[in-house]
């Protein structure tokens, strides 16, 4: 089930976030976006479990995939393609959707085209000691409707 995240979730979010990145959005960050009128926060869960979540942000006609992740003992069931899935429905009201992608993280990279998104720009040591990002773009109006029919 994909749900609003809660105060209550906080602490399974925020160990997902630390075992899966280098540099982890703290509690205090996830806190933020539960009242952030432009966030957009939830999480999937499985038999009470969290198993993973996504912020997106909306402003105006762009939104921006902010953060996604999947617990690593929930990987390769398909969670972070419904995810995503929910992230961009999620983005209706937006035209277009960006993210950044560190470019070492090819199931991620692969995941976001496998949904139309595509490469345009590049960042180096985007996320610090050389780990450089690809930027990426999903045109909404040409794919919500497919992502819809698949998910």
């Amino acid at each position: 089930m994909i749900r609003d995240v809660l105060a209550d979730d906080l602490d399974s979010v925020t160990e997902i976030e630390r075992e899966s990145f280098k540099k982890p959005w703290s509690k205090a960050d996830f806190e933020t976006e539960i009242t952030r009128k432009r966030s957009v926060f939830k999480l999937l869960e499985e038999e009470g479990e969290i198993c993973g979540y996504f912020v997106i942000y909306t402003v105006l006609d762009e939104s921006e995939l902010a953060d996604i992740a999947v617990a690593p003992k929930h990987r390769g069931k398909g969670y972070g393609k419904l995810l995503l899935a929910e992230a961009v429905r999620s983005a209706r009201r937006a035209s277009v959707m960006f993210l950044e992608a560190a470019v070492d993280n090819t199931s991620a990279v692969g995941l976001y085209e496998s949904f139309g998104f595509e490469k345009v720009g590049y960042i180096k040591d985007y996320y610090g000691q050389g780990c450089d990002a690809y930027i990426m773009k999903l045109d909404i109006n040409n794919e919500v409707r497919n992502v819809e029919k698949q998910y």
